[in-house]
């Protein structure tokens, strides 16, 4: 949605001469997006129950939580990673389906654009627009297999979503 400004031409400030010409007439626009994470399922990452699809579960640890508090959260551990073992050979785990969950989204879009008569029919339109304006990292799931290096880790930024980017057009339009 676009808001129109309060100055320039048939507004209720700076509706006359030079200011009213450059400040006047602008649109502003904005789109937030925001999303908690999705949910995780963590994989022992090896075939402990020989069943050949190496879709098994680890063990919980009794009495361990696989959340941490914001405060201990971070890229490098983003869930309790001792609240996991690896389950005995020929067994099933014992741990539930999607217990962990992932980083949410948050991105604030931004436009701008103003129209500039030209002639009685044509105008010039200059837009700028700016994607995930604040530039906030939006960061990819962490490792959920048990038997990974970086098992807890998040080592990607969430893909379609970009650091900011900025963009100018102008448009000419008769």
């Amino acid at each position: 949605m676009l808001y129109d400004t309060l100055l320039g031409r048939g507004r209720r400030f700076l509706n006359r001469g030079v200011a009213s010409q450059l400040l006047g007439g602008w649109q502003l626009g904005s789109i937030r997006t925001a999303s908690t994470g999705f949910p995780l399922n963590i994989l022992s990452g090896q075939d402990q129950s020989r069943t050949g699809n190496n879709m098994d579960r680890p063990n919980a640890v009794p009495g361990a939580s696989i959340h941490l508090d914001s405060s201990q959260r971070s890229t490098a551990r983003w869930f309790n990673t001792r609240a996991v073992v690896l389950q005995p050979l020929g067994a099933y785990g014992n741990l539930g389906r999607n217990v962990a969950t992932g980083p949410g989204i948050f991105s604030v879009d931004f436009s701008t654009l103003k129209k500039i008569n030209v002639t009685e029919r044509a105008y010039l339109q200059f837009r700028f627009e700016a994607f995930n304006f604040l530039n906030h990292p939006n960061f990819g799931d962490p490792s959920t297999r048990l038997s990974a290096n970086d098992f807890g880790a998040i080592n990607t930024t969430r893909s379609g979503i970009n650091m900011r980017e900025l963009q100018f057009s102008l448009k000419l339009t008769f």
